[in-house]
């Protein structure tokens, strides 16, 4: 860590709660999602898929059944996503640095998160799926490099100025 001490000023210690309460509610949506039968969670994922159809396929040249399994597989990728997102700075705050154990905390944790939310499927009738706990952890990895980013890039400019 640098010359400061861990979560020093009052911001910090507001960042950090914010933080925490955020990934809490993050994990809470991915947990109740992961507790919804077959056909809640395909209701939910077909509602999200309306919304986003004009962006995402507006001629509809897709299938319904190919558009279905994209708005699905995209919903677990950011979900994840900004679970890794917030972790990594979350990470940053407390340690005040990218470092090698950060990274492997933030990423570890979302794999467990992963491997929980299948674990909480399997009793469901959905079922749970390796390929689904590695399409989550490679959008937590994505939201834990932007995280990062996002942080040094914030401490960069805050130093500049």
């Amino acid at each position: 860590m640098s010359d400061r001490e861990c979560l020093k000023g009052k911001n910090d210690r507001i960042a950090f709660i914010v933080l925490v309460i955020l990934m809490v509610a993050t994990l809470c949506f991915i947990f109740g999602n992961s507790l919804k039968g077959p056909e809640a969670s395909l209701e939910q994922s077909n509602k999200a898929g309306e919304i986003l159809r004009p962006i995402i396929d507006p001629d509809k040249s897709m299938g319904e059944e190919e558009y279905s399994f994209l708005i699905r597989k995209a919903g677990h990728f950011f979900e994840y996503a900004a679970l890794g997102f917030e972790c990594a700075l979350l990470v940053f705050l407390v340690c005040g640095r990218i470092s090698l154990c950060g990274v492997s905390l933030s990423a570890g944790g979302c794999l467990l998160a992963a491997d929980v939310d299948e674990f909480i499927q399997s009793f469901t009738e959905r079922g749970s799926k390796v390929a689904d706990v590695l399409l989550d952890f490679g959008g937590a990895v994505s939201g834990i490099v932007i995280g990062f980013a996002v942080a040094y890039a914030v401490r960069y400019w805050r130093i500049r100025l």
